[in-house]
C-alpha cells in the first residue's frame, strides 16, 4: 500500500488563499465563511484525482436528466446522490489528511484502517448512487429500448 503524501501546510500550497491573515477560531462572516469553504473545494478538486471523476460524473447524470426530461422528483434524486457522493469524498479527504497530519511518514496500522473505512463509505455512497441512477435512467429509456 502507498502511503499518501500529506496535505501541504497553507504556506508551501501552490494555491493562493484570499485570506492569508484568517485567525482560527473566530467567527467569519457569511460572506468568508462561503468563500473558504469553495477554497477548500476547489484545493480538493485540484488535488483528487478522485473528486474529479465524480464531479465529471455527477455533471453527466445532471446533463442527462436535462435531456432525457426527468420528472423534477427524479432530477432532484440525481441532484441530491451527485452532492451526497461528493460529500463523502470530501469527507473521506478531510479525514485522510488529518490522518496524514497525526501520523506523518510512519506506517500506523490504525490510521490504515481508518483511512480504508472511510474509503469504503465513498465506495457504498457511491455504488448506492450508481444504482438508484442506473435506475431512474433506464427506466426513462425503457420505452426507447427495444424489448
Amino acid at each position: 500500500m502507498q502511503l499518501r503524501r500529506p496535505l501541504p501546510y497553507v504556506n508551501e500550497s501552490p494555491l493562493r488563499f484570499s485570506s492569508g491573515r484568517r485567525r482560527w477560531g473566530l467567527t467569519a462572516s457569511p460572506v468568508d465563511s462561503v468563500r473558504f469553504a469553495l477554497e477548500g473545494f476547489r484545493y480538493a478538486f485540484l488535488t483528487q484525482r478522485n473528486l474529479r471523476i465524480q464531479c465529471a460524473v455527477g455533471t453527466a447524470a445532471l446533463m442527462l436528466g436535462v435531456v432525457l426530461r426527468l420528472p423534477f422528483h427524479e432530477f432532484a434524486l440525481i441532484a441530491a446522490l451527485t452532492a451526497l457522493v461528493l460529500f463523502a469524498e470530501l469527507m473521506n479527504t478531510a479525514i485522510e489528511a488529518t490522518l496524514d497530519l497525526h501520523a506523518g511518514a510512519e506506517f500506523d496500522l490504525a490510521v490504515k484502517q481508518i483511512k480504508d473505512i472511510a474509503a469504503a463509505s465513498v465506495l457504498t455512497v457511491s455504488l448506492g448512487a450508481a444504482v438508484l441512477g442506473a435506475t431512474i435512467f433506464l427506466h426513462a429509456l425503457a420505452p426507447a429500448l427495444p424489448l
